[in-house]
């Protein structure tokens, strides 16, 4: 059970139970705090509390419960607008994560595995604001996994043309 505090500006009170505390004397911009808060939080920003003690904004406009199904209803079947991308944005490179595990399974181990490490850093890094680093991955895992796949069709290739001469 969650416990909560409040605090008049000089003071600390609690802990309460959420029962307890709507019999308190808050207003929207008490300081409210309970585990879970990493500071100390008005009332009316509390996502536990805010509801309980009557500080959700209610909408303008109270509509019936056929009136707002309907624009619900109209809501749902309107498209999406696209979404234009910011200035600067970029796109996170390809991972070549899937065809790298693919050539590591199928083919070329040693050198695919190597792929697969970069693949694997491709996410981080563009996540983490390192967009050219996430590129040089992307690359590195391209590079990798084309080596890799290349080399076995090489090897198959040479491997059948090798057979084909041995059974003439």
């Amino acid at each position: 059970m969650k416990r909560f505090f409040y605090s008049d500006g000089e003071n600390q009170f609690g802990p309460f139970t959420i029962e307890e505390l709507k019999e308190k004397p808050i207003e929207p911009d008490t300081l409210i705090w309970y585990q879970g808060l990493e500071e100390w939080t008005p009332a009316s920003e509390a996502a536990l509390v805010k509801e309980e003690l009557g500080f959700v904004k209610k909408p303008v406009v109270e509509l019936s419960d056929e009136e707002l199904e309907k624009q619900m209803l109209e809501m749902i079947k309107a498209p999406i607008p696209e979404r234009k991308l910011e200035e600067g944005y970029k796109k996170m490179p390809h991972p070549w994560l899937v065809e790298s595990i693919l050539v590591t399974i199928f083919c070329c181990q040693p050198i695919a595995i190597v792929g697969i490490i970069y693949a694997s850093q491709v996410e981080s890094k563009y996540t983490t604001g390192d967009y050219d680093g996430a590129k040089k991955a992307s690359d590195s895992a391209a590079l990798f996994t084309k080596i890799g796949f290349f080399l076995t069709a090489g090897f198959l290739l040479f491997y059948f043309i090798l057979s084909i001469g041995a059974a003439l």
